[in-house]
């Protein structure tokens, strides 16, 4: 008997090439670079703009051709994903620039303020490191534990099954776009050269145009008021 196996509820990650010049990439990192520089912080290891004070570059226009991909990319992953964006206005809330030095990582997290989040990568040296997702739970783990290092190393599991891979691997080259839900668990695995990878991270929000008998979703922000407007 040989049966059939059907792989549901999949992690969506979107990939694209931008098709922005090395012209732009150079001027991205050069940028990043100078930002580095002006917030005066120890950046010999990972430096990230979001808590140096450079938490919304979306707004600065050296920036603009990477939000501008951002934002077509955007359109192609909520249509491939079945969700209708004339429902939505989506807004850019963070965005920052990032460099990894050599045998330098970043740690797991998730953007836990935010629903959908996109890295673009002006410079990625070879052997630089990848992306690395990894869910919050694995829907095929048969108990807890079960998908962890240790059943890797000890034999209890098959290495090149990727069904039950405690995480997978992202290869990045130059000029990919990602973009994945920000609740997705992820980090980088190390960077391995003797040079620097640059990455721009972005959050992003989806506001209902109208929240009208809609009991999920947030509501259009000209519905918002302050708590202080009431005293």
């Amino acid at each position: 008997m040989i049966g059939k196996i059907s792989n549901l509820f999949p992690l969506s990650i979107y990939q694209v090439n931008g098709g922005l010049s090395k012209q732009v990439r150079d001027t991205l990192v050069k940028e990043i670079d100078n930002s580095i520089e002006a917030s005066g912080s120890d950046a010999k290891g990972t430096w990230t703009g979001d808590v140096e004070g450079y938490h919304n570059i979306h707004k600065t226009e050296v920036y603009r051709p990477v939000f501008t991909l951002f934002a077509k990319a955007v359109r192609e992953y909520t249509k491939a994903m079945g969700v209708r964006d004339n429902e939505y206005d989506t807004y850019y809330t963070r965005s920052w620039g990032v460099r990894q030095r050599s045998n330098k990582i970043i740690e797991p997290h998730t953007h836990a303020v935010s629903h959908l989040t996109g890295v673009y990568y002006p410079k990625v040296p070879e052997g630089s490191g990848n992306l690395v997702v990894h869910p919050k739970e694995h829907q095929n783990e048969l108990f807890s534990g079960l998908y962890n290092s240790d059943s890797y190393g000890d034999g209890s599991l098959d290495l090149g099954n990727p069904l039950c891979a405690e995480n997978h691997g992202i290869k990045v080259t130059e000029d990919l776009l990602v973009l994945f839900p920000s609740k997705t668990p992820h980090k980088t695995s190390p960077n391995v050269s003797d040079k620097s990878r640059y990455s721009i991270s972005t959050d992003i929000l989806f506001v209902l145009k109208d929240a009208n008998r809609k009991e999920h979703g947030i509501p259009p922000i000209e519905e918002w008021r302050k708590t202080t407007a009431y005293g």
